[in-house]
């Protein structure tokens, strides 16, 4: 990574590089985008339909947990994505939020998301383009301040330790949804801003994935 992530509730994240590709080993997401179709997929979510493109309903897996034992679950989703409307957020995704008019729990297990315009393209802002595709355990959120550093999802891995501006840490998920993943044990993220120092580091396999200036390309 190039720069340190502020913190780990979703409200404070922003793009690739700055955290949002370390937040999701966290907490997963609730769709992605197969880069090789370019189709949105499941997740956490089994399935997103809309039969106008302006009602969309989300459906949740059953069974899923937060690492702290409480259920991800539509009122989960809810209290996650309203974070993210509320009038005084900063976060990235409310103007990718912005034609949303209201977001309610129709089932257990499912979101209902209401526009107010058919959109097509609306299920991407659940995938890992947007923060608001990350759902946090509302229980640990009620300390906001202390989930920024000791975060509770529902993803592959769970965080070990963080030494900021130096080293991330995380342990696999032994409860994660789908049980035969993630294949690693573990996962370290280090923090190095310089790209000549990335560039390095992947040329003597210090490190197995940065993100790179094109420039650099040819020496790798």
């Amino acid at each position: 990574a190039f720069s340190e992530l502020p913190g780990f509730d979703p409200v404070s994240l922003t793009a690739v590089g700055t955290g949002i590709e370390r937040a999701a080993q966290i907490f997963d997401t609730l769709l992605y985008r197969d880069e090789s179709t370019d189709e949105v997929q499941p997740k956490l979510a089994e399935s997103i339909e809309s039969e106008d493109g302006t009602v969309w309903r989300l459906t949740l897996r059953d069974g899923v947990q937060f690492t702290d034992g409480t259920p991800l679950d539509a009122e989960a989703v809810v209290f996650n994505i309203e974070r993210h409307r509320a009038a005084d957020s900063t976060s990235s995704a409310k103007a990718m939020l912005g034609d949303v008019t209201s977001v309610e729990a129709t089932g257990p297990l499912e979101v209902t998301f209401t526009l107010r315009e058919p959109n097509g393209s609306f299920p991407l802002v659940l995938t890992a383009s947007s923060p608001a595709s990350m759902i946090a355990s509302p229980t640990a959120l009620a300390d906001a301040e202390a989930f920024a550093k000791d975060p509770v999802g529902a993803g592959p891995f769970m965080l070990e330790s963080w030494t900021p501006d130096n080293e991330l840490r995380l342990v696999r998920n032994p409860d994660y949804w789908d049980a035969e993943l993630p294949y690693l044990d573990e996962v370290v993220f280090r923090i190095l801003p310089d790209n000549q120092s990335r560039t390095d580091a992947i040329l003597s396999a210090g490190v197995v994935l940065a993100q790179i200036n094109s420039d650099s390309w040819t020496a790798i």
